[in-house]
């Protein structure tokens, strides 16, 4: 966790993917599930997929140990409830019944998101006042294979699908031009910066063949390298918008979704996958002091938020999102989750 003066900041990041094998979860993580009570396993005992019963596994294993280690309570009393709508609210920690007064008990709020075997947590804990609404999601640009769309199509046609969530100034934006600090990253790792491309920011099809003139020389493309980064430029919008709604525990269903607007998005460059026995690789880290990023709502400027986009490997990027924002805020590091070492000793301490 890292300190503030009225808040700690805690990220957390669960990798599921090599955690259990099989092909039913109540076979392969017969230990783990049983430290669930019965109403948090029945969910992940109706997943069809065992990928998906794993991320449910893992994100119920997360909440769980956050709240243990913020509250000191035993594993097995920790209760969760919902914000404003009970079926469809936020989820929250509920103090036990016959607790102390409230102000001795400490301000929690916590998010989490999972796709494609990554489960992350963000969470919130002060005391004394109410903390700051946290938020997080999880996007994976290469997990639907777009990219085989758009060469039938082109990069509109593909973005029109979400004119339900993002306005039409958004997608004009993220359909035929890149973000100012936008660029390309070539097959030989160089990068092309927005500048240079000039006006070939508006191309849309995959299968051209573009052509700049960099560092006193001409460099050939295929556009479908252009085409990638805008995809990716659009799941770096998407996590931020959906982790701007996810705050108040709305969502993608939010009646207003369209009217938060964040224009200037640019995808975290890649990080690295695992190799031999390294873990996978963050890489870059975008904030609010990092870019010209956008935030409106209904017209008028959004101030009071912080965010941070980072790539994990080469196919997540994860948005983080802090509302208010507290004087000299910032996220701390990604804490990478091992069953054994952070969640077993809380769930058995009290056993």
């Amino acid at each position: 966790m890292a300190s503030h003066p009225k808040t700690e900041i805690t990220r957390w990041l669960l990798d599921t993917r090599t955690l259990w094998s099989g092909t039913k979860i109540q076979d392969a993580a017969r230990d783990h599930l049983a430290l669930l009570p019965p109403a948090e396993q029945n969910p992940i005992l109706s997943k069809y997929r065992f990928p998906d019963a794993c991320m449910s596994l893992g994100s119920a294993l997360l909440k769980r140990a956050f709240l243990a280690k913020a509250t000191g309570l035993p594993w097995s009393s920790i209760a969760f409830s919902r914000r404003l709508d009970p079926r469809l609210g936020k989820p929250c920690w509920a103090s036990p019944p016959g607790a102390p007064p409230n102000d001795e008990w400490p301000h929690i709020d916590f998010n989490v998101s999972h796709q494609k075997g990554l489960v992350v947590l963000v969470g919130a804990v002060g005391r004394g006042a109410p903390v700051p609404d946290v938020s997080v999601d999880l996007t994976s640009p290469n997990e639907r294979n777009d990219m085989a769309s758009i060469a039938g199509s082109d990069v509109p046609t593909f973005l029109a699908v979400f004119s339900d969530v993002f306005s039409e100034q958004e997608l004009f934006a993220l359909a035929w031009s890149l973000p100012p600090q936008g660029s390309v990253r070539l097959l030989d790792g160089e990068e092309v910066s927005n500048v240079i491309l000039g006006r070939l920011d508006r191309t849309v099809k995959c299968g051209q063949a573009l052509s700049v003139m960099f560092d006193g020389r001409q460099v050939k493309f295929e556009s479908e390298l252009l085409v990638e980064e805008k995809v990716r430029n659009f799941y770096a919008a998407f996590a931020l918008k959906e982790a701007y709604v996810k705050l108040a525990g709305e969502g993608l269903a939010a009646r207003w979704i369209q009217e938060i607007e964040f224009t200037g998005v640019r995808a975290p460059r890649k990080g690295a996958v695992p190799r031999c026995s390294l873990a996978g690789v963050f890489g870059e880290t975008i904030g609010n002091k990092d870019e010209e990023v956008s935030i409106t709502f209904k017209g008028e400027e959004v101030r009071d938020v912080l965010f941070e986009l980072q790539s994990f490997e080469e196919d997540y990027i994860i948005a983080s999102m802090i509302k208010p924002l507290e004087q000299d805020q910032e996220f701390p590091d990604w804490h990478r989750i091992s069953l054994d070492r952070d969640i077993m000793p809380l769930a058995t301490k009290w056993s």
